[in-house]
Protein backbone atom coordinates (compact mmCIF):
# COMPACT_ATOMS: atom_id res chain seq x y z
CA UNK A 1 0.00 0.00 0.00
CA UNK A 2 1.61 3.31 -1.01
CA UNK A 3 2.51 5.66 1.82
CA UNK A 4 0.34 8.83 1.89
CA UNK A 5 2.17 12.05 1.02
CA UNK A 6 3.40 14.43 3.67
CA UNK A 7 1.85 17.86 4.09
CA UNK A 8 4.76 19.52 2.28
CA UNK A 9 4.61 17.12 -0.68
CA UNK A 10 0.85 17.61 -0.92
CA UNK A 11 1.17 21.41 -1.04
CA UNK A 12 4.07 21.39 -3.52
CA UNK A 13 2.19 19.07 -5.88
CA UNK A 14 -0.84 21.37 -6.03
CA UNK A 15 1.31 24.50 -6.39
CA UNK A 16 3.27 23.03 -9.29
CA UNK A 17 0.05 21.83 -10.92
CA UNK A 18 -1.15 25.43 -10.91
CA UNK A 19 2.21 26.58 -12.28
CA UNK A 20 2.82 28.95 -9.37
CA UNK A 21 6.10 29.86 -7.69
CA UNK A 22 6.69 30.22 -3.97
CA UNK A 23 6.79 34.00 -4.33
CA UNK A 24 3.46 34.04 -6.19
CA UNK A 25 1.79 31.97 -3.48
CA UNK A 26 3.28 34.26 -0.82
CA UNK A 27 2.00 37.36 -2.62
CA UNK A 28 -1.48 35.89 -3.12
CA UNK A 29 -1.86 34.78 0.49
CA UNK A 30 0.14 37.56 2.16
CA UNK A 31 2.19 34.88 3.89
CA UNK A 32 5.94 35.44 4.17
CA UNK A 33 7.94 33.35 1.64
CA UNK A 34 9.98 31.72 4.42
CA UNK A 35 6.75 30.42 5.97
CA UNK A 36 5.60 29.05 2.60
CA UNK A 37 8.94 27.25 2.25
CA UNK A 38 8.68 25.92 5.82
CA UNK A 39 5.25 24.46 5.08
CA UNK A 40 6.51 22.80 1.90
CA UNK A 41 9.55 21.38 3.72
CA UNK A 42 7.44 20.00 6.62
CA UNK A 43 9.30 22.32 9.01
CA UNK A 44 6.21 23.41 10.93
CA UNK A 45 8.22 23.47 14.17
CA UNK A 46 10.10 26.51 12.81
CA UNK A 47 6.90 28.58 12.80
CA UNK A 48 5.93 30.76 15.74
CA UNK A 49 2.66 29.38 17.07
CA UNK A 50 0.72 26.20 16.15
CA UNK A 51 -2.51 28.21 16.10
CA UNK A 52 -1.13 30.19 13.13
CA UNK A 53 -0.06 27.10 11.20
CA UNK A 54 -3.64 25.97 10.56
CA UNK A 55 -4.52 29.40 9.20
CA UNK A 56 -1.45 29.38 6.93
CA UNK A 57 -2.41 25.94 5.60
CA UNK A 58 -5.97 27.06 4.81
CA UNK A 59 -4.73 30.19 3.03
CA UNK A 60 -2.17 28.18 1.01
CA UNK A 61 -4.81 25.63 -0.04
CA UNK A 62 -7.18 28.41 -1.06
CA UNK A 63 -4.48 29.92 -3.29
CA UNK A 64 -3.57 26.66 -5.10
CA UNK A 65 -7.04 25.08 -5.18
CA UNK A 66 -6.21 22.23 -2.78
CA UNK A 67 -8.56 20.64 -0.24
CA UNK A 68 -7.78 22.25 3.10
CA UNK A 69 -9.41 19.40 5.06
CA UNK A 70 -6.98 16.85 3.62
CA UNK A 71 -4.01 19.17 4.21
CA UNK A 72 -5.03 19.73 7.84
CA UNK A 73 -5.41 15.97 8.32
CA UNK A 74 -1.83 15.47 7.08
CA UNK A 75 -0.66 18.21 9.45
CA UNK A 76 -2.43 16.61 12.43
CA UNK A 77 -0.88 13.25 11.55
CA UNK A 78 2.59 14.81 11.45
CA UNK A 79 2.05 16.40 14.87
CA UNK A 80 0.96 13.05 16.33
CA UNK A 81 4.02 11.31 14.88
CA UNK A 82 6.31 13.96 16.40
CA UNK A 83 4.72 13.56 19.84
CA UNK A 84 4.97 9.77 19.63
CA UNK A 85 8.65 9.94 18.66
CA UNK A 86 9.37 12.36 21.50
CA UNK A 87 7.65 10.07 24.01
CA UNK A 88 9.63 7.04 22.82
CA UNK A 89 12.96 8.87 23.01
CA UNK A 90 12.35 10.18 26.55
CA UNK A 91 14.65 8.59 29.17
CA UNK A 92 13.07 5.83 31.21
CA UNK A 93 12.70 6.72 34.85
CA UNK A 94 11.51 4.85 37.88
CA UNK A 95 14.35 2.28 38.14
CA UNK A 96 14.42 0.71 41.58
CA UNK A 97 17.41 1.71 43.74
CA UNK A 98 19.80 -0.90 45.01
CA UNK A 99 18.62 -2.48 48.27
CA UNK A 100 20.17 -0.97 51.36
CA UNK A 101 21.06 -2.80 54.51
CA UNK A 102 19.13 -1.39 57.50
CA UNK A 103 21.27 0.73 59.79
CA UNK A 104 20.08 -1.28 62.77
CA UNK A 105 22.00 -4.28 61.45
CA UNK A 106 25.23 -2.35 61.04
CA UNK A 107 25.44 -0.34 64.25
CA UNK A 108 25.82 -1.87 67.68
CA UNK A 109 23.15 -1.20 70.29
CA UNK A 110 25.39 1.12 72.29
CA UNK A 111 26.00 3.48 69.36
CA UNK A 112 22.28 3.58 68.53
CA UNK A 113 21.50 4.56 72.11
CA UNK A 114 24.10 7.33 72.08
CA UNK A 115 22.71 8.66 68.82
CA UNK A 116 19.19 8.81 70.29
CA UNK A 117 20.46 10.77 73.31
CA UNK A 118 22.32 13.24 71.08
CA UNK A 119 19.24 13.80 68.92
CA UNK A 120 17.10 14.37 72.01
CA UNK A 121 19.51 16.94 73.45
CA UNK A 122 19.69 18.76 70.13
CA UNK A 123 15.89 18.99 69.97
CA UNK A 124 15.72 20.39 73.52
CA UNK A 125 18.34 23.04 72.72
CA UNK A 126 16.51 24.09 69.55
CA UNK A 127 13.19 24.47 71.40
CA UNK A 128 14.87 26.44 74.19
CA UNK A 129 16.55 28.73 71.68
CA UNK A 130 13.23 29.37 69.92
CA UNK A 131 11.39 30.17 73.18
CA UNK A 132 14.12 32.36 74.69
CA UNK A 133 13.21 35.58 72.75
CA UNK A 134 9.58 35.21 73.83
CA UNK A 135 10.49 34.85 77.50
CA UNK A 136 13.02 37.68 77.38
CA UNK A 137 10.52 40.02 75.78
CA UNK A 138 7.84 39.15 78.33
CA UNK A 139 10.21 39.77 81.23
CA UNK A 140 11.38 43.07 79.77
CA UNK A 141 7.80 44.22 79.37
CA UNK A 142 6.95 43.25 82.95
CA UNK A 143 9.90 45.19 84.38
CA UNK A 144 8.82 48.37 82.54
CA UNK A 145 5.44 48.41 84.20
CA UNK A 146 3.53 45.76 82.33
CA UNK A 147 3.76 47.28 78.85
CA UNK A 148 3.75 44.16 76.66
CA UNK A 149 4.08 46.19 73.45
CA UNK A 150 7.74 47.19 73.99
CA UNK A 151 10.41 44.59 73.44
CA UNK A 152 7.88 41.88 72.58
CA UNK A 153 8.11 39.73 69.48
CA UNK A 154 5.78 40.91 66.66
CA UNK A 155 2.73 38.67 66.13
CA UNK A 156 3.37 35.88 63.67
CA UNK A 157 0.04 36.56 61.96
CA UNK A 158 1.24 40.00 60.87
CA UNK A 159 4.25 38.48 59.14
CA UNK A 160 2.21 35.75 57.48
CA UNK A 161 -0.70 37.93 56.31
CA UNK A 162 -0.06 39.37 52.82
CA UNK A 163 -0.59 43.04 52.21
CA UNK A 164 -3.48 44.20 49.99
CA UNK A 165 -0.97 45.05 47.23
CA UNK A 166 0.45 41.49 47.34
CA UNK A 167 -3.04 39.97 47.22
CA UNK A 168 -3.94 42.16 44.24
CA UNK A 169 -0.76 41.11 42.43
CA UNK A 170 -1.44 37.39 42.98
CA UNK A 171 -5.07 37.62 41.88
CA UNK A 172 -4.35 39.70 38.81
CA UNK A 173 -1.67 37.26 37.65
CA UNK A 174 0.76 39.90 36.35
CA UNK A 175 0.89 41.72 33.02
CA UNK A 176 1.65 38.61 30.98
CA UNK A 177 -1.64 36.78 31.69
CA UNK A 178 -4.30 37.14 28.97
CA UNK A 179 -7.66 38.34 30.23
CA UNK A 180 -11.03 36.99 29.16
CA UNK A 181 -12.75 38.98 26.41
CA UNK A 182 -14.50 42.01 27.84
CA UNK A 183 -12.34 42.30 30.97
CA UNK A 184 -10.73 45.68 31.53
CA UNK A 185 -8.45 47.12 34.19
CA UNK A 186 -10.64 49.33 36.43
CA UNK A 187 -7.82 51.79 37.08
CA UNK A 188 -7.07 52.19 33.36
CA UNK A 189 -10.69 52.49 32.35
CA UNK A 190 -11.37 55.15 34.94
CA UNK A 191 -8.80 57.57 33.59
CA UNK A 192 -8.57 56.83 29.87
CA UNK A 193 -12.02 58.04 28.87
CA UNK A 194 -15.04 56.17 27.46
CA UNK A 195 -14.53 52.53 26.51
CA UNK A 196 -14.96 51.21 22.97
CA UNK A 197 -16.49 47.76 22.51
CA UNK A 198 -15.35 45.42 19.71
CA UNK A 199 -17.54 42.37 19.03
CA UNK A 200 -16.41 39.52 16.74
CA UNK A 201 -18.81 36.86 15.44
CA UNK A 202 -17.41 33.80 13.64
CA UNK A 203 -19.29 32.18 10.76
CA UNK A 204 -16.33 30.00 9.73
CA UNK A 205 -13.40 28.45 11.56
CA UNK A 206 -10.56 30.98 11.79
CA UNK A 207 -7.70 31.94 14.06
CA UNK A 208 -7.59 35.44 15.46
CA UNK A 209 -5.14 37.74 17.21
CA UNK A 210 -6.61 40.81 18.94
CA UNK A 211 -4.74 43.32 21.09
CA UNK A 212 -6.76 46.07 22.77
CA UNK A 213 -4.60 49.11 23.47
CA UNK A 214 -2.73 48.76 26.79
CA UNK A 215 -4.09 45.23 27.20
CA UNK A 216 -2.63 41.72 26.68
CA UNK A 217 -2.80 39.99 23.30
CA UNK A 218 -5.70 37.56 22.79
CA UNK A 219 -4.99 34.58 20.46
CA UNK A 220 -7.59 31.91 19.71
CA UNK A 221 -9.09 29.72 17.00
CA UNK A 222 -12.81 30.49 16.71
CA UNK A 223 -15.38 27.95 15.59
CA UNK A 224 -18.58 28.88 13.69
CA UNK A 225 -21.07 30.56 16.01
CA UNK A 226 -18.47 31.78 18.51
CA UNK A 227 -18.79 35.37 19.76
CA UNK A 228 -16.02 37.34 21.48
CA UNK A 229 -16.00 40.86 22.95
CA UNK A 230 -13.19 43.22 23.96
CA UNK A 231 -13.23 46.69 25.52
CA UNK A 232 -10.61 49.41 25.45
CA UNK A 233 -10.38 53.17 25.71
CA UNK A 234 -7.95 53.13 22.76
CA UNK A 235 -7.62 51.14 19.55
CA UNK A 236 -7.81 47.44 18.69
CA UNK A 237 -5.11 45.77 16.56
CA UNK A 238 -6.63 42.78 14.71
CA UNK A 239 -5.00 39.93 12.74
CA UNK A 240 -7.16 37.27 11.05
CA UNK A 241 -6.25 33.98 9.39
CA UNK A 242 -9.57 33.86 7.52
CA UNK A 243 -10.75 37.43 7.04
CA UNK A 244 -14.02 36.39 5.42
CA UNK A 245 -14.87 34.08 8.30
CA UNK A 246 -15.80 36.70 10.90
CA UNK A 247 -18.05 39.74 11.23
CA UNK A 248 -17.04 42.73 13.34
CA UNK A 249 -19.02 45.36 15.23
CA UNK A 250 -17.55 48.47 16.88
CA UNK A 251 -19.72 50.22 19.45
CA UNK A 252 -22.78 48.50 18.01
CA UNK A 253 -22.03 49.49 14.38
CA UNK A 254 -21.27 46.75 11.84
CA UNK A 255 -17.86 47.13 10.17
CA UNK A 256 -16.99 46.20 6.57
CA UNK A 257 -15.52 42.73 6.09
CA UNK A 258 -11.72 42.98 6.33
CA UNK A 259 -11.02 40.51 3.53
CA UNK A 260 -12.14 37.50 1.55
CA UNK A 261 -12.55 33.91 2.63
CA UNK A 262 -9.18 32.34 3.48
CA UNK A 263 -7.32 35.66 3.21
CA UNK A 264 -4.82 36.51 5.95
CA UNK A 265 -4.92 40.13 7.13
CA UNK A 266 -2.49 41.51 9.69
CA UNK A 267 -2.40 44.39 12.18
CA UNK A 268 -5.60 46.16 11.13
CA UNK A 269 -6.19 49.07 13.53
CA UNK A 270 -9.81 49.62 14.61
CA UNK A 271 -11.07 52.23 14.54
CA UNK A 272 -8.77 53.81 11.99
CA UNK A 273 -6.70 56.50 13.69
CA UNK A 274 -7.92 59.18 11.31
CA UNK A 275 -11.54 58.34 12.22
CA UNK A 276 -10.90 58.37 15.97
CA UNK A 277 -9.15 61.72 16.05
CA UNK A 278 -11.40 64.74 16.86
Amino acid sequence: MPKPPTLGAYLVAHRETRGLSVEEVAAGTRIAPRIVRALEADLVDDLLFPVYVRGFIRAYCEAVGAASDQALALYDEAVRDQKSAAAQSAPTTGALPAPRTPRSRLEPEGRRGAARVAIGLTAVLLVAGALYPLGAGWLAGSRRGGDPGRGSVPPLTAALTPSPAEVATEVDGGPGVARRPGRTDPTTGATAGPLRTLVMRANETTWIRVQPEHEPVWVETLEPGAVREWRSAGHFRVTLGNAGGVRLELDGQALPVLGTRGQVVRDVVLPAKAESEP
